[in-house]
């Protein structure tokens, strides 16, 4: 995963948000741009996020992006918990899975501040390439934050395997037509890499209050690609 400048990157958590506690097997599907409860199309047993008619998982650059079984190629980051979890985005309970990203206890009960902490997985990417993110995201109601967002962050790093310290970074944007809760969104968002980017650093990410008790989302589907502009 790289030394500990990657695992710090974007300590700070951009934009605030409505968070979410628990919910089970009826879970409503939404897309950023789509409308609440909009189903993507399946392509060879795989989510099309970007509608390209190739299942997102056969083009993506990250490992176990569907998270079928397991949570295995991602790696849970400081004050937070990684598990997979049953509930599918999309696939029928049981047969596919989803990671289930947590920050348990106050971290600053003086501040009023958010802050990012996240699950994350390195991949290698060259220079002015634009790189395009798409995924599923699930944040519960009932929880202690009422103002935590899930949204995946990717960060640029001029080092091999996310070493150094990072060059830029962009923000999946929360969807206007939903306020977010107990519904599975579809996030995206891209930028183009540096001249001197060598990889990228994927954060399933939370958004969450430095004094809430905890916050927890849902992730599957992950989409990461990069294409020269």
């Amino acid at each position: 995963m790289g030394d500990g400048s990657a695992g710090r990157a974007g300590d700070t958590a951009m934009g605030g948000g409505r968070g979410g506690g628990d919910s089970g097997a009826g879970d409503r599907g939404g897309a950023a741009g789509a409308g609440v409860d909009e189903r993507p199309p399946f392509v060879d047993g795989c989510a099309d996020l970007d509608r390209n008619g190739v299942g997102d998982c056969k083009e993506t650059l990250l490992k176990n992006a569907d998270f079928e079984t397991d949570i295995s190629d991602w790696t849970a980051e400081q004050d937070t918990l990684l598990e997979w979890n049953m509930h599918d985005a999309w696939g029928v309970e049981g047969t596919s899975g989803s990671a289930l990203v947590s920050s348990v206890g106050v971290l600053d009960p003086n501040s009023d501040n958010a802050v990012l902490r996240a699950a994350s997985q390195c991949v290698a990417v060259g220079g002015m390439q634009l790189v395009t993110v798409y995924a599923n995201a699930f944040v519960e109601s009932g929880q202690p934050d009422l103002t935590g967002r899930a949204q995946i962050v990717v960060f640029f790093f001029d080092g091999d395997n996310c070493t150094g310290a990072f060059t830029n970074s962009f923000t999946t944007p929360q969807p206007l037509d939903t306020d977010g809760i107990d519904t599975w969104l579809e996030l995206k968002a891209g930028s183009v890499t540096g001249l001197s980017t060598k990889s990228i650093l994927v954060k399933l990410g939370l958004s969450r209050a430095y004094k809430a008790e905890s916050f927890r989302a849902r992730f599957d589907n992950l989409l990461v690609k990069a294409q020269t502009p």
